[in-house]
């Protein structure tokens, strides 16, 4: 249980200033989990007052409570979000760079906030079980239900987001001699791929992954399915649940897979590559 205590002492030096010290305790369980202590030098004549401390600005004293409280509620709300354990990854391209193929609001949406919501479920659905020290790989290895749901989608998404670029890029040789082997051409794994997205019942995921002896597979999973489970390394994920595409393409998958290969960034999926 969280309270806070506050306590205000100040001596006056004449009647040009006067010194204000504020201090506010945190007691979680007993025990003080936050101790703020600040002091205001405020200037002062008969009807106003201006701190001259943290920039604030205020014309009584009751504001300089409320501004360290408010300060205090703010910290301590930091102080909450840096002990969680899974966040949203950080996007290595502006919210608008892969525009027109894929819209700011598509991603103010599909990363800003159902992928938020898939991470905040999982750090909730962890806190005080023995998932909560893994790793999301092996969470989602090892978990099962409203679990595995959250947090193979929050591992799903991260793989998807990160694996784009604003520009257009080439297939490293590495992995395009990969392809050729196991598929024939590039192409004809475009072609496969696409072909396997496309024919996701529903809402699910479409893979390509690396299995224990180098071999490339394409795996189509329903729902926040991934190749993980399986023991298998994923290279790329193409996400085809409605809410990823409909902003820009309504009901059009095909349009939106095929958006997806200019979006792609090759040099990230030949890096995922283990064998």
């Amino acid at each position: 249980m969280r309270k806070y205590r506050g306590g205000i002492a100040g001596d006056s030096a004449g009647t040009v200033q006067t010194t204000l010290t504020i201090q506010i305790k945190t007691i979680n369980d007993g025990k003080v989990a936050r101790n703020i202590r600040a002091t205001f030098f405020i200037s002062h004549n008969k009807n106003n007052m201006v701190m001259k401390q943290f920039g604030f600005f205020a014309q009584h004293v009751r504001t300089a409570v409320l501004c360290l409280l408010l300060l205090s509620l703010g910290w301590q709300t930091i102080g909450a979000q840096e002990t969680l354990k899974h966040r949203l990854p950080q996007l290595p391209y502006a919210m608008d760079a892969l525009a027109p193929l894929m819209s700011q609001e598509t991603l103010e949406y599909h990363y800003g906030k159902h992928l938020q919501t898939y991470v905040n479920n999982l750090n909730n659905l962890i806190k005080g079980t023995p998932f909560e020290e893994m790793s999301l790989e092996e969470i989602v290895k090892k978990s099962e239900g409203a679990l595995f749901n959250n947090a193979a989608q929050a591992w799903n998404h991260a793989v998807f987001f990160l694996g784009f670029s604003p520009k257009e890029t080439t297939v490293p040789a590495v992995l395009a001699e990969r392809l050729t082997r196991d598929f024939g051409s590039v192409e004809a794994f475009k072609e496969a791929f696409g072909k396997a997205a496309a024919g996701v019942f529903g809402s699910g995921w479409t893979w390509l992954a690396e299995d224990a002896e180098g071999k490339l597979v394409i795996k189509s999973y329903p729902n926040a399915g991934n190749p993980l489970p399986e023991g298998l390394n994923a290279i790329i994920g193409i996400d085809v649940w409605e809410h990823s595409y409909y902003i820009d393409y309504r009901n059009n998958r095909k349009a939106y897979i095929d958006a997806f290969w200019k979006l792609l960034d090759w040099n990230v999926a030949a890096k995922r590559l283990k064998k």
